[in-house]
C-alpha cells in the first residue's frame, strides 16, 4: 500500500489529458491522469438473435482512494502499511483488538495513546477467557518437550 502524503494545487482542467501531482509516502511524485469507465446495460436485439451492449453512462474521476478514516469492521482482510488507532476511551465491544492485526509491521503501527491492560481486559468474550483459563490451568501438561 502506498500512502498518499500530499497534492498539488495546481489543476489544469482544460482537456482530458489532465492530471494531479502526488507526493507518496516514499517521498517520490508521480502524475496521475484522469481514468473513465463506462456504465454497459445488455440489450437483447431480437431481429438478429443476438447480444448487444448499450452505453447507459459514464464516470471520468482521478483514481484516488481517499481514506482518512476507518472502522474496526471495514479494516477486516486489509493489510495496512501505516496505521494509526484512536483507542479513545478504550474498546467498546469484544475482539476489536483484532484492528491490531491489519499491520504489515510494528513500526507502522501507531497508537492515539498507551495501551493499558485494562483496555484489553474491559470487553473480552467469556468464551476467549474460558480458553484461556483451560490454557493456563497446571492439569494441562505439554505431550512432549519441544526445546
Amino acid at each position: 500500500m502506498i500512502a498518499l502524503e500530499a497534492l498539488s494545487d495546481e489543476i489544469d482542467d482544460d482537456d482530458d489529458s489532465t492530471f494531479i501531482t502526488v507526493k507518496l509516502d516514499n517521498g517520490r511524485e508521480v502524475d496521475v491522469g484522469r481514468e473513465s469507465w463506462e456504465m454497459n446495460e445488455y440489450v437483447f436485439d431480437s431481429k438478429s438473435k443476438s447480444l448487444d451492449f448499450k452505453k447507459v453512462g459514464s464516470c471520468t474521476q482521478f483514481p484516488i482512494k481517499l481514506a482518512w478514516a476507518i472502522t474496526c469492521h471495514n479494516s477486516q482482510g486489509l493489510t495496512l502499511k501505516k496505521m494509526n488507532v484512536d483507542i479513545g476511551r478504550g474498546f467498546f465491544a469484544h475482539g476489536q483488538a483484532y484492528v491490531f492485526s491489519r499491520a504489515s509491521t510494528l513500526e507502522g503501527l501507531h497508537l492515539s495513546k498507551p495501551l493499558s491492560i485494562n483496555d484489553l481486559n474491559k470487553h473480552i468474550d467469556s468464551r476467549v477467557k474460558g480458553q484461556i483459563a483451560l490454557f493456563t490451568n497446571s492439569r494441562f501438561k505439554p505431550i512432549r518437550d519441544l526445546t
